[in-house]
C-alpha cells in the first residue's frame, strides 16, 4: 500500500510500450493501454527492503543489479 500511494502521490505513471526483441518499443492503443510507474534503485525505504529481498532470494547478488521495479496500473476497460 506504501508503494501505490507513493506513485500516486508522485507523477511517475507514463503510458506501458510494447519492447521488442530487439530491444526497441512502441506504444499501440490498440494493443496495451495500461501505464506503468518505474522505481527507480532504493527510491525510497521500502523499495530499499524489497529489492534485499529479491536479491537475497536470487543467491545474494548485488541489489543493483536488479531490473527496477515497477508498478503496472490498469483502468475499467483498459487492455493488457
Amino acid at each position: 500500500m506504501i508503494l501505490i500511494c507513493y506513485v500516486y502521490r508522485n507523477p511517475m505513471f507514463v503510458r506501458s510500450a510494447i519492447v521488442q526483441a530487439n530491444g526497441s518499443s512502441f506504444i499501440d492503443d490498440n494493443y496495451r493501454t495500461s501505464t506503468t510507474a518505474y522505481l527507480r534503485h532504493r527510491q525510497i525505504s521500502i523499495i530499499k527492503c524489497i529489492e534485499q529481498h529479491f536479491a537475497q532470494f536470487q543467491g545474494n547478488i548485488n541489489p543493483l543489479n536488479l531490473e527496477p521495479l515497477q508498478i503496472i496500473r490498469y483502468e475499467n476497460n483498459q487492455e493488457v
